[in-house]
């Protein structure tokens, strides 16, 4: 996306690379593809600028676990695990092996998960050996673009979050924690701040791409966390929703909470380096917010009777009263984070009648998305120093949803506001380039300079109690209920792997 200094969007460009699913719960990408499909983004994007040359410097955000292994050539040595790939999953037997979950908690302030990068890490060396003997360093979705532009590696502390290897309090890698699970710290590139001058691009990409060489690229990082600073969303007080694919909820903190009970519950924290400053958070959140509404969709592509808009879904389902004539809906696709972390849980609807229909079941979903949000909410409940939510503020696709923020506000009986430009986190991204290039000196005058805008969504009265009486009675007893069910499930498809 290209924005003008005061925040408005000129013109955006996008391109989807593949994603290959070699067995269930796997997904992967190839680096070379995530690149080219970069190539194609910026190009539409600069297709309709005048004088491509004012544009003065540029940033990356993306997904905050999956990275790219590279040899010491700087060549691919597996394909990209996925953020969302549930392959690690058996490597937390191994990891709890040499450090306990709490003492993880302790030095990274994760709940450990198999998401983390150090897990797919385990996993290569486990089942990839020789991929992992020829790996030199590994290179987040971010800063592997930006080293492609640069030829500078690269990591920052909102990515780092992200790995289960770096030393929340200290603010750099958990050097020892990485040679106790048997790694070389120098697998991990050098950590600065978001918006620090990585340099020019150079002249080769520059000309691929359409960009002026002298165009600078400044340090980005996770997609979460710049969408937080561009919509103001980390100072004390406030909470973000970020409706993306996945959904979060970071609340930031004065200090790292070194509480265990924090992380029992599933809830991780990270920290962010900016302006000479360093902010942590506390978030919680769960893999298949978005990412659900279009599996939805996809389930029933194609069918005559069906309009797969988002529109037209919205629509029908306005017409069916709050609580879906009984049909609860549980996002677990890609198993769960909170309240504890379990890879093996499985989404479900349930409750369900022969007179449910595409337009019930789908209001059903977006209900189920706004309570397993408030959950993540009040799951910080009662932990020692977490701050006071005194607002919560949405960015992120999905808050074009306008009946999802309706039931969100309703569900979580109090007023929201959401960014009426919904692509916070490239603008975040946009504003650490210009940081980079020397447009502002520092992020906090940037965003001082915007025209953003907020829309304000109310709860609506009628549904609040009865949410209220769905989430206390029912969805808030549903994991406990389904989790022996899917448990046995797991034990099941290890020896019968198509289920």
């Amino acid at each position: 996306m290209v924005f003008t200094l005061d925040g408005r969007v000129l013109s955006e460009g996008a391109k989807a690379p593949s994603t290959r699913r070699p067995q269930p719960r796997w997904a992967e990408h190839d680096a070379e593809d995530i690149w080219q499909a970069f190539v194609v983004a910026v190009r539409d994007a600069l297709a309709p600028i005048e004088r491509p040359e004012r544009i003065r410097g540029l940033a990356i955000s993306s997904v905050g676990e999956a990275f790219v292994p590279l040899d010491a050539k700087g060549s691919p040595t597996y394909p990209v695990i996925a953020w969302y790939d549930q392959r690690p999953a058996d490597m937390l037997v191994s990891i709890f092996e040499v450090i306990d979950r709490d003492s993880l908690f302790a030095v990274t302030g994760l709940a450990a998960d198999p998401t983390f990068s150090l897990m797919k890490l385990l996993w290569l060396r486990a089942n990839a050996p020789d991929a992992m003997r020829r790996t030199a360093t590994i290179l987040h979705i971010t800063h592997y673009l930006a080293w492609r532009l640069t030829g500078i590696k690269t990591a920052d502390l909102s990515q780092a979050s992200r790995t289960l290897a770096i030393d929340l309090h200290r603010q750099r890698w958990a050097e020892d924690l990485i040679r106790e699970v048997g790694f070389d710290p120098a697998l991990f590139a050098p950590l600065r701040p978001l918006g620090e001058r990585l340099g020019r691009i150079k002249s080769t990409r520059a000309n691929l791409l359409g960009l002026a060489p002298d165009c600078v690229v400044g340090v980005g990082g996770h997609d979460h966390i710049l969408g937080a600073l561009s919509a103001e969303a980390l100072g004390l007080g406030t909470m973000l929703n970020s409706l993306g694919t996945a959904e979060a909820v970071t609340l930031a903190m004065e200090a790292p909470n070194r509480d265990p009970e924090l992380g029992r519950r599933g809830f991780n924290q990270g920290v962010v380096g900016v302006d000479g400053r360093i902010i942590p958070y506390v978030f919680g959140g769960f893999q298949t917010a978005g990412a659900s509404i279009e599996w939805f969709r996809s389930l029933f592509r194609g069918q005559d009777d069906f309009n797969i808009s988002h529109e037209a879904l919205m629509a029908k389902a306005e017409t069916v009263p709050p609580g879906a004539w009984g049909a609860i809906f549980v996002p677990d696709l890609r198993g769960r984070l909170l309240p504890v972390p379990d890879p093996y849980s499985r989404g479900a609807w349930f409750g369900l009648t022969a007179d449910h229909d595409h337009a019930s079941l789908y209001r059903a979903l977006l209900e189920g998305l706004a309570f397993e949000a408030r959950q993540s909410i009040d799951g910080l409940e009662g932990i020692t120093g977490i701050p006071d939510i005194a607002r919560i503020r949405a960015i992120g696709g999905n808050t074009q949803n306008a009946l999802l923020m309706r039931i969100k506000a309703s569900v979580y009986r109090r007023t929201m506001t959401a960014t009426v430009m919904p692509e916070a986190t490239s603008l975040g991204a946009a504003l650490l380039g210009g940081v980079a290039a020397g447009l502002w000196p520092t992020l906090e005058e940037a965003v001082d300079g915007l025209s953003v805008t907020y829309d304000r969504i109310d709860p609506s009265d009628p549904w609040v109690d009865l949410y209220e009486q769905i989430y206390n009675d029912v969805y808030k007893n549903a994991y406990d209920a389904l989790r022996p069910l899917n448990h046995a499930l797991k034990r099941i498809a290890t020896s019968s792997p198509g289920v």
